[in-house]
């Protein structure tokens, strides 16, 4: 399984982006940049789309926290503001699949985190024959944790903020040989 595409919008700094990623020469992605420029928060939108949650070591948080500042900012009270993440899946020879988590907000008033949940929405579209085009998964829930078990999900998904803790986490001394082979 690898991510083929990302698009996110109104999620944290990233207020509309759409990046289709090159898979064809590696079966995994390294993103780069200073500090503050979101690598983070696209790895918590990818986190969020697959898990529900931001990460492992926040398994609560309110959804609010998700909304763009200068989407909320710039929204007049009674605006509509969706924060949406959406990832492409090329499942090799399965096929392929869009797995989207959407909420929707309300502006209640004129500070940025006047917003009031009406809505959330978690889906997932699978292409597993072309002539048939995608077909919506009744249980994306049930698909999701077949195709990407939660338990090892803060094995595939963290950053160098939490590779420390990882390692300390994880009695595995093969894990942490090859975690720190691939990332020199």
């Amino acid at each position: 399984m690898k991510i083929s595409r990302i698009k996110l919008e109104n999620f944290r700094q990233h207020k509309n982006i759409d990046i289709e990623l090159d898979s064809s020469r590696s079966s995994f992605t390294i993103l780069k940049g200073r500090n503050g420029a979101g690598k983070t928060n696209m790895l918590k939108a990818i986190t969020w789309v697959m898990t529900g949650k931001l990460a492992k070591d926040e398994p609560k948080f309110d959804l609010v926290s998700l909304v763009s500042n200068s989407t909320s900012r710039e929204a007049s009270k009674g605006e509509i503001i969706e924060v949406v993440v959406r990832i492409d899946l090329d499942l090799g020879t399965s096929g392929m699949a869009q797995v989207e988590r959407s909420a929707r907000f309300v502006k209640t008033g004129e500070g940025i985190q006047d917003l009031d949940l009406s809505a959330t929405n978690f889906s997932v579209m699978t292409l597993e024959d072309k002539s048939r085009g995608y077909q919506r998964e009744p249980n994306p829930e049930i698909w999701l944790e077949r195709v990407f078990p939660y338990r090892f999900s803060h094995y595939f998904l963290f950053d160098g903020e939490h590779l420390e803790r990882f390692f300390k986490d994880t009695e595995a001394k093969f894990v942490k040989k090859a975690v720190l082979e691939i990332a020199n």
